[in-house]
């Protein structure tokens, strides 16, 4: 699945086409792959590229197949807690949309699709506790998803491998704010987004 993302990313480059977790008006101009931890601690892809008004944008992806999104599953929990870093570390970027995290995956499930609902919700909301304050943005279903991802923060920070003094709610706020799903369709038997790689790079 890596490569064939891998391979659709580039193929965005080469042709300056939008990719829509970059942003629609951004123009991609650069793919790295496993970028280094000081630039993107996120160990798959780095898509850059920039604004009309020559800004430069980022996203950050992790790519995972069947992603377990509960505490005790340890590869989550790193994948997880480099997208938290980055709520920390880049908050500002983040904040002003200059730089996203996307995880690509390619499994839609349940679990998922709880987060991609609280990622809308953190979005929309000015600050953490107006995130978590307001029962209208979320369902009990929801919130219950919430629980875990702060308890997959916890398992980071014991793992040590997120440090911050920010409270564990304002980092997974931070990290969903930041945070696109992408239901990925380049799996052997689905063919749209090899189709798009090549429609892209046809003249």
């Amino acid at each position: 699945m890596e490569v064939r993302l891998g391979a659709l990313l580039a193929s965005h480059v080469l042709a300056r086409a939008p990719f829509a977790e970059l942003g629609l008006a951004i123009t991609p101009t650069e793919l790295t792959f496993q970028p280094r931890p000081g630039r993107s601690p996120v160990d798959d892809f780095l898509l850059v590229g920039k604004a009309e008004d020559g800004g430069v944008h980022g996203v950050s992806i992790g790519a995972r197949r069947y992603p377990d999104l509960v505490p005790g599953h340890d590869e989550t929990v790193k994948l997880l807690s480099t997208f938290a870093r980055m709520g920390v570390e880049r908050w500002e970027e983040i904040r002003a949309r200059r730089w996203r995290l996307c995880l690509a995956t390619g499994r839609q499930m349940p679990a998922l699709e709880e987060v991609v609902k609280l990622t809308l919700a953190a979005q929309a909301a000015r600050d953490d506790a107006d995130f978590r304050e307001d029962p209208r943005r979320t369902s009990a279903k929801d919130r219950q998803r919430l629980v875990q991802l702060d308890r997959l923060v916890d398992r980071a920070r014991a793992l040590g491998l997120l440090e911050s003094e920010l409270a564990t709610s304002e980092i997974t706020w931070r990290m969903l704010f930041g945070l696109h799903v992408r239901f990925l369709r380049v799996q052997r038997g689905e063919d749209q987004d090899n189709a798009e790689a090549i429609r892209l790079l046809t003249p």
